[in-house]
C-alpha cells in the first residue's frame, strides 16, 4: 500500500473487512447448501441399492465351477454348479438361463447353487447366470461348453 493515501488505505481496509464479513456470513448458507445437496444426491442414488438402512453399490460376487468354460461332455442334460456371496446385503436370489430362455430361480441365499440344463442336442451351449443381492445389485457371469454327440 506504499504511495496510497491514508483515505484510500481506509477505503480499502474497509474493502477487506466488508468482503470478509459477507463471506462469513454467506459462505456457511452455502457450505450447508453443498451439503444438504451431496446428501440428497447419495440418498437419492441410495433408494435404489439400499438395505437394512445402509447404501451398498457393490455387486455380488457370482462363479460357475462346473462345467469349465469350453468342456466338452456328453450326455444330453449338464448340471451346472456354482456359488454365489455378497458380503454387505447377501445373496437374495440366483437365476440361471440357457439361450433364448426365460432365467428361472436356483437359488435364494448366499452359498452354492445347481441349474440342471434341459435336455440338449450336440454342440456349443451357453449357461448364464446372475446374482441379484438384497440391495438390487447384480452380476452376471457365464459359461460355453459343448456336448458331444452320443456314441
Amino acid at each position: 500500500m506504499l504511495g496510497l493515501g491514508s483515505k484510500t488505505k481506509n477505503i480499502l481496509v474497509l474493502m477487506s473487512v466488508s468482503m470478509l464479513l459477507v463471506g462469513m456470513l454467506y459462505a456457511p448458507t452455502a457450505l450447508a447448501s453443498a451439503v444438504t445437496s451431496e446428501h440428497q444426491d447419495k440418498d437419492n442414488k441410495c433408494k435404489k441399492h439400499k438395505y437394512n438402512g445402509e447404501c451398498d453399490f457393490k455387486k455380488p460376487t457370482i462363479v460357475i465351477l462346473i462345467p469349465k468354460a469350453q468342456a466338452q461332455l456328453s450326455g444330453s442334460t449338464v448340471i451346472v454348479t456354482g456359488v454365489a456371496f455378497d458380503a454387505d446385503s447377501g445373496i437374495k436370489r440366483v437365476e440361471a438361463s440357457m439361450k433364448g430362455s426365460p432365467f428361472g430361480l436356483v437359488s435364494t441365499h448366499d452359498g452354492a447353487w445347481t441349474f440342471v440344463t434341459p435336455s440338449l442336442s450336440p454342440g456349443w451351449h451357453t449357461v448364464k447366470a446372475r446374482a441379484i443381492d438384497n440391495a438390487g445389485n447384480e452380476q452376471w457371469t457365464f459359461v460355453v461348453f459343448k456336448l458331444l454327440p452320443a456314441v
